[in-house]
């Protein structure tokens, strides 16, 4: 149908593409304080929307939902270990 289902190989690049950024702004939204994080969180809908009306795979879509949440996991992770030893300096011994 479209260019985004061309073949296998595409559309898992699609698949990680979109749920990369829609796990990256949904860390943001989680982040962020202010009115600004509901922009994110729009976003994030909005590319969920986009790669819906783009593949019609259910494989893809349940993919890429799945990997969004794993993204997501991991950037507030990696946040957090960050913010923390940014907080507590290790020793020096």
């Amino acid at each position: 149908m479209e260019e985004y289902e061309t073949s296998r190989g595409k559309t898992w690049l699609w698949v990680l593409l979109f749920a990369l950024g829609i796990g990256l702004l949904l860390a943001a939204f989680s982040i962020l304080t202010g009115m600004i994080k509901y922009v994110f969180s729009l976003l994030a809908l909005y590319l969920i929307f986009q790669f819906f009306k783009r593949v019609e795979k259910l494989w893809a879509r349940i993919t890429v939902i799945l990997l969004g949440l794993l993204f997501y996991f991991l950037a507030v992770l990696v946040y957090t270990a960050i913010q923390f030893i940014s907080e507590n300096p290790p020793p020096m011994a």
